[in-house]
C-alpha cells in the first residue's frame, strides 16, 4: 500500500515537472489545477522572490511534502481506527489503511485527469511514446526468438512461468538506459 502511494505521488510530481521543463504545460495551464496552484501559493508566501527555473522545483517539492505528509497523517488515524495488530489484519481490511485524506484524494483525481487531459497524450509525450512501444516490441519480440539471451537465471523461469512471462518480467525490470541499448545492439546486428 505504501509502495502504491509513493510511486504515485512521485509519478505525478515528475512528470510535473517535466512537462514543465519540456514547455509541455504552460503557467496558464498550471494555474487551473488546484494542485500546482495551492503548492505554488505557498512557495510564494515562503519565497516571494522565487521565479523560474527554481520556482517550479520549489512548487514540485512543495507538492511532494505535502502529499506525504497527508498520507502518512491519515494512514496513522486510519490504522489506529482499524485496530490492526499483524499483517494478516491489514490484508483483511475492506479498504487501503495507506491513503489520501479526503481532500487530498479529491484533488488528486483533478489532477490525474489534469495530466491526462494536457500531458500524456501531448503530441510530443506521444512521439517518444511511439518509439518506446517499438524499441519494447524489438526487444521483445528477440527474446522470444532467442530466449537464450536472457541470462541464466531468467533461463531457469521459463520452464516454470512460461516464455511470454519470463521474457515480460526481464523486460520489466530494464532501466530505461539498458532497454535503448539493447534495442540498439539488437537493430544495429551488433549481436
Amino acid at each position: 500500500q505504501i509502495a502504491n502511494l509513493a510511486d504515485e505521488i512521485t509519478y505525478y510530481s515528475h512528470d510535473l515537472d517535466d512537462a514543465v521543463d519540456f514547455e509541455i504545460l504552460s503557467a496558464a495551464q498550471l494555474g487551473d489545477n488546484s494542485v500546482w496552484r495551492q503548492s505554488c501559493e505557498r512557495v510564494l508566501e515562503r519565497h516571494r522572490d522565487a521565479r523560474e527555473p527554481e520556482l517550479h522545483r520549489f512548487v514540485i517539492r512543495d507538492i511532494i511534502d505535502t502529499q506525504v505528509q497527508d498520507v502518512v497523517r491519515t494512514s496513522a488515524q486510519t490504522i489506529i481506527a482499524s485496530g490492526v495488530e499483524n499483517a494478516d489484519e491489514v490484508r483483511k481490511q475492506s479498504l487501503p489503511l495507506i491513503r489520501y485524506g479526503p481532500e487530498l484524494l479529491e484533488a488528486n483525481r483533478a489532477l490525474r485527469k489534469f495530466l491526462y487531459q494536457n500531458v500524456y497524450y501531448h503530441p510530443r509525450v506521444a512521439e517518444v511514446n511511439r518509439g518506446a512501444c517499438e524499441m519494447l516490441g524489438v526487444v521483445f519480440e528477440t527474446y522470444l526468438k532467442h530466449p537464450d539471451r536472457l541470462g541464466d537465471s531468467a533461463l531457469k523461469r521459463i520452464d516454470a512461468e512460461g516464455l511470454h512471462r519470463t521474457v515480460c518480467d526481464y523486460i520489466a525490470g530494464m532501466t530505461d538506459r539498458y532497454l535503448a541499448t539493447e534495442y540498439d545492439r539488437i537493430t544495429s546486428g551488433r549481436e
